[in-house]
């Protein structure tokens, strides 16, 4: 086994000198459970030859990577009857080809992660209207009415307060990451005729 086989991990697994979970096999993949799951039933697909990224195997290597893949999403959706089985393909941290197949339930950390870069996707025009001049204005209009406000406990912002901030954090939080984001000029006009 060359050096960089024998530091891979997978590789370790695939000749049997490392300890796995295996779950389901064929000639070219192992399909494992993953030892630091995200969810129960957590598994990893890997090819059983040592490369770094999925685009590099071989057109039957592929087939039997994502055959593996689909059959074990089937077991795991079975067994443990998640809402989706997320799968996305990595390489950079372990250097071997390896789809993570993750049991995945509305709010749960996995579903979180992915819809919260969706959402950047999906607002990145909304998020370049921040540097908007009349955007840069009003927010800057907002933070120096706030300081001149400061001490104030009729509802409006008191910059001493953490919760005060909190909640205009959540509150701005909540409008920038909703569809539909171009509620967020209005939601800081709302917010500035509160400090003015």
């Amino acid at each position: 086994m060359s050096d960089e086989k024998s530091d891979c991990v997978f590789c370790r697994i695939v000749s049997g000198d490392e300890p796995a979970q295996v779950i389901l096999e064929n000639e070219l993949s192992l399909a494992l459970l993953d030892i630091n799951p995200l969810a129960q039933g957590h598994c990893l697909v890997i090819p059983r030859r040592h490369v770094p990224w999925w685009h590099q195997l071989t057109a039957e290597e592929t087939a039997s990577l994502f055959t593996l893949a689909r059959t074990t999403s089937k077991r795991i959706m079975k067994t443990f009857s998640p809402d989706f089985v997320t799968m996305y393909a990595r390489g950079r941290r372990i250097p071997h080809a390896h789809i993570f197949l993750i049991p995945t339930y509305k709010g749960d950390p996995t579903d979180r992660h992915f819809n919260a870069l969706e959402g950047f996707q999906e607002q990145a025009s909304t998020l370049a209207g921040l540097r908007d001049r009349g955007a840069l204005s009003l927010t800057a209009d907002l933070l120096r009415k706030t300081q001149e406000r400061v001490g104030l406990s009729d509802g409006y912002v008191n910059a001493f307060d953490p919760g005060s901030w909190l909640k205009v954090y959540r509150e701005l939080k909540y409008s920038l990451f909703q569809p539909g984001f171009d509620r967020q000029i209005p939601f800081l006009e709302h917010l500035h005729h509160r400090l003015v």
